[in-house]
């Protein structure tokens, strides 16, 4: 399950009045070992009582996940070894 399915389930059931020790328990009942930690069910039950929110992550300032750009070629033709030209 990703990330943000897992909130998703977590704000369901913080709808549903559970307190975060309850959709613990629930969520280790069906995920085992793969459901988030206590303290990240906490944390997000704590953001949905502030008021609406989204269910994704906030973006966020830094190096970016993926790079991209057209100006970078690497292949065979870009690489010279001199005197062969």
């Amino acid at each position: 399950m990703e990330k943000n399915e897992f909130h998703a389930v977590i704000k369901h059931f913080y709808l549903k009045r559970l307190t975060p020790k309850d959709i613990k328990a629930e969520l280790d009942e069906v995920h085992g070992t793969y459901s988030p930690a206590f303290a990240t069910v906490y944390n997000w039950v704590n953001e949905f009582k502030r008021g609406p929110t989204s269910t994704n992550d906030e973006n966020r300032s830094g190096r970016p996940v993926e790079v991209t750009s057209s100006g970078m070629t690497f292949g065979p033709s870009s690489i010279s070894f001199g005197g062969d030209d």
